[in-house]
């Protein structure tokens, strides 16, 4: 069964602890807004549940998108810096092949 990793309409913002910013406390609306993608993991990966596997930069915010399952990441559906918004699916992870 495959699992897709797929863009919300709101999204909160990685925590820079580095930059503290009330721009942190807010979520990213994404419904009108693109971003760009960078992974962090190549096709064929497992990758652990809640564990990040890519991220995207919207607004000079970072967004991270965790697998929903534990399993491999079989198909990446939007390619390092292409623009992704809300609806998208960024890949699917298949939930069958657990190691």
């Amino acid at each position: 069964m495959k699992k897709a990793i797929k863009v919300s309409e709101q999204m909160m913002p990685r925590r820079d602890p580095q930059k503290k910013c009330s721009c942190q406390d807010s979520p990213v609306d994404l419904r009108f807004k693109a971003g760009t993608i960078c992974w962090l993991f190549e096709e064929g990966t497992l990758v652990e549940k809640n564990e990040p596997v890519c991220v995207g930069e919207i607004e000079k915010k970072v967004l991270e998108f965790l697998a929903p399952e534990k399993g491999i990441l079989t198909e990446i559906c939007i390619r390092e810096g292409q623009k992704f918004t809300a609806g998208d699916v960024l890949g699917w992870i298949d939930v069958g092949i657990n190691s």
